[in-house]
């Protein structure tokens, strides 16, 4: 099971966490216990992290999260606090994109020998598989949305050289993102009601790509690098491929099989655990897809190259901690769109 799924089922088991809307509070938290509930409470809504130094006496903390199609939109308001999230806690997840815009406050955030220091009025990019330090220095709220880190890198080149970026929203860019999140965190209830969700991912997208693609143009990059993305970027378009594997990838390149697997080592990962994730992270979007209720659990599946419903459902399970069946099903009992399809 992916970690930050299996921190989810461990908060929702203990009462601190709801499905589809989530609601944390220090105040309602012994002093005591309120360094270790912020780490878990903090870890199931963004990825898993470390409460670096213990709180000091009287922290206060809220967070809130809502999904929207496989969209989520936390607003956090945090006294200072420190923490980490390293090399440990990366692995063997489905790795996610965020935004965030800060309102107040001022934090400092390190993505390996880059520091950046956020106040009011910065946008920060980041990705939940990069390690990273941070500082809340003074007294911040913020807005982050989170996506599926595979859903943005689909529609940029050179994705894989991205590890946070800063912009303000003073730009065209930043200013894009800030409305988007304004009218979100008025109105998500609403655009939960209907297909428009799919629309609104769509422009939050387009904008966090072109966000991406500034923050990582006019960079020097290795040959192995550039050969990686292409590769990348080929499977991204050939998911649906039920005849995807290591051998048709390096066929399609002109490469061997041998340093196919050399250039994932890179990217700490593998050809096979790769696709697996992707095709994996599109089915469990799409079940939730007004747009293909009319689809049972395994038409989609067979959509993203799965042929075997055994198969499918136990990795599936083994993924994200719960039958693809279970996952659809909970969003129906949230009030979600979703016509129940013949499975």
């Amino acid at each position: 099971m992916c970690t930050l799924c299996r921190i989810r089922e461990e908060a929702r088991m203990q009462g601190t966490i709801l499905s589809s809307e989530q609601h944390w509070s220090a105040s309602n938290i012994p002093f005591a216990d309120r360094t270790d509930a912020l780490q878990q409470a903090m870890g199931a809504v963004y990825r898993p992290i470390e409460i670096t130094k213990r709180l000091s006496v009287g922290f206060s903390s809220k967070i809130r999260s809502r999904e929207i199609n496989g969209l989520s939109l936390i607003e956090c308001r945090c006294d200072p606090c420190s923490g980490r999230r390293d090399r440990t806690k990366v692995h063997h997840e489905c790795p996610s994109f965020g935004i965030q815009i800060i309102q107040s406050g001022v934090e400092k955030i390190q993505f390996g020998t880059e520091q950046v220091i956020a106040r009011a009025g910065d946008v920060i990019a980041w990705r939940s598989d990069v390690p990273y330090e941070f500082e809340v220095l003074e007294t911040m709220q913020k807005t982050t949305l989170v996506v599926p880190w595979s859903d943005v890198a689909s529609r940029i080149p050179r994705a894989a050289r991205f590890r946070g970026a800063r912009t303000t929203t003073n730009n065209g860019v930043g200013l894009l993102v800030e409305g988007l999140m304004q009218q979100m965190v008025r109105r998500i209830d609403d655009l939960r009601q209907g297909e428009r969700s799919s629309g609104v991912k769509g422009v939050f997208l387009a904008a966090s790509a072109a966000l991406l693609e500034g923050s990582v143009k006019g960079e020097k990059e290795s040959l192995a690098e550039i050969h990686l993305e292409q590769i990348q970027q080929y499977i991204l378009r050939n998911l649906h491929d039920i005849s995807l594997s290591a051998e048709t990838v390096a066929r399609s390149q002109r490469i061997s099989v041998r340093y196919l697997h050399k250039l994932f080592e890179r990217a700490e990962s593998s050809v096979s655990a790769y696709i697996h994730r992707l095709r994996l992270s599109r089915c469990k979007e799409d079940l939730l897809d007004p747009q293909k209720c009319h689809l049972n659990v395994m038409e989609i599946a067979s959509v993203w190259g799965y042929t075997d419903a055994s198969v499918f459902s136990k990795a599936f399970k083994r993924e994200f901690g719960m039958s693809a069946t279970q996952w659809r099903e909970g969003s129906i009992a949230e009030g979600a769109p979703i016509k129940r399809p013949h499975n």
